[in-house]
Parts: structure tokens; sequence; C-alpha cells
């Protein structure tokens, strides 16, 4: 079956971009919606728009996981948005650093001064760093 852009652009919407379930909508196979993507540009577009939308849904959810107060929403987004910031992937973390964590985001809730927590952040590197 032949579709034109358009009614692969209209199957596109609202799919947050997965293809199975564009191909599905289709009912053609998943070859199909990627073959349309290379060849037309609005396809393309449409596509990448589509998965987006997905992300930015997925980054509100996180958000508001993080506020919260959610470790590991916070502990994720460390790892991948702090890397810069020297937050890496901690190898042998334990629980006693874990609770520390905890307490610390317990006292950001409570206003923590920004210098203490630096100050108790250079302690949890310091500990995980000695752990690993």
């Amino acid at each position: 079956m032949k579709f034109t852009a358009d009614q692969m652009v209209e199957a596109i919407r609202g799919s947050g971009g997965i293809v199975s379930l564009i191909a599905a909508r289709l009912r053609c196979g998943r070859s199909t919606v990627y073959r349309y993507a290379r060849r037309y540009p609005s396809v393309r577009e449409a596509l990448e728009s589509e998965r987006e939308v997905l992300l930015d849904l997925a980054e509100s959810r996180l958000l508001e996981c993080v506020e919260r107060g959610d470790l590991d929403a916070i502990i994720f987004v460390l790892k991948t948005k702090g890397k810069d910031r020297g937050y890496t992937t901690w190898i042998g973390v334990g629980d006693a650093v874990r609770r520390e964590i905890e307490e610390l985001i317990g006292d950001l809730r409570r206003g923590l001064d920004p210098a203490d927590f630096e100050k108790v952040m250079r302690i949890v590197r310091k500990r995980s760093d000695r752990a690993a």
C-alpha cells in the first residue's frame, strides 16, 4: 500500500515518535515508516518533533520527581546532566552515604544555606571516592 507524506505525518501526530505505533496505525511495517522518513523531509521532521515532545514530557515528569525529593530521580539528573560539575557514577557507595544524601535533601527542603550545601557535597564526594 502506498501512502502520501501527509498521511504518514497524520499517523505520526500524537505517537510520541514510536515507530511501531505509527506502523500499526497505517497497517504497514516499521521499515515503511523509516523509508518515508528518509525520503520525505516533512515526515522526518514530524517524527523528530514527536520524539522531542516525548522527551519534553519525560523531562517534565523527571522534574516533578526531583521537586518531590525522589532520591533516584535526583541521582539520575546529577549523573546525566551534572557530569560537568563532577557528578559521576558512584561505585561502591554504601548505605551510609545514601543516608547522608537523603538527609541533605531534607535539609535542602528546609532551606540549607548554599555554602553549607557545598560543604556537605564535599564530604559526600570524599566518602564516595574512598568507597570506590
